[in-house]
């Protein structure tokens, strides 16, 4: 009986870690999506005003600089607009509901990457240039937010896991 009331601490204390532990991590890895997609639309930028890359080309290069991570947005922007007669604006709206619960993204990090796809191809290429610096102005300010909220919040949630666990552990003990 009383093995069986270690195990299902254990269990508690080890599921309720687990679960603080993926929180803190989405603090974590906000940032660093965040300093991707800023390197993604820096070479959006040089891209478009050196190399006039074709928005397919473009797209799919975008998508492998990153594979595991920010690219993934790029990698399936670029399959949706491949459908045929799917639009920029349907094209992110899908790429985004099919990424939003594996990338920690708030809603603004998602508004400023619809804003870039939504307006790309769409001018000429000073037109497009002084676009991505704005969206790479936005997403620097929400780094900073990033970081600022990993500070504050990345460790909290860890403790905050552990005693919990801990604390349902005594109350069930």
């Amino acid at each position: 009986m009383i093995v069986l009331r270690i195990i299902g601490a254990a269990l508690i204390l080890f599921t309720s870690m687990a679960l603080g532990n993926k929180i803190a991590s989405n603090y974590r890895l906000r940032p660093k999506i965040l300093q991707e997609i800023e390197t993604i639309l820096e070479m959006a930028a040089s891209e478009i005003n050196y190399v006039a890359t074709p928005l397919p080309v473009l797209l799919s290069k975008l998508g492998r600089r990153f594979p595991k991570s920010a690219g993934k947005i790029f990698s399936n922007l670029n399959y949706y607009l491949a459908q045929e007669g799917c639009p920029p604006d349907e094209a992110i709206v899908a790429a985004r509901d099919k990424l939003e619960s594996d990338l920690p993204l708030l809603e603004e990090d998602w508004e400023i990457i619809e804003n870039f796809t939504i307006n790309l191809g769409k001018s000429d290429t000073d037109e497009q240039l002084r676009h991505i610096e704005l969206c790479l102005s936005h997403i620097r300010v929400n780094q900073k937010l990033a970081l600022e909220d990993r500070k504050k919040s990345e460790k909290m949630w860890r403790y905050l896991g552990v005693l919990t666990g801990l604390l349902l552990v005594i109350l069930i003990w």
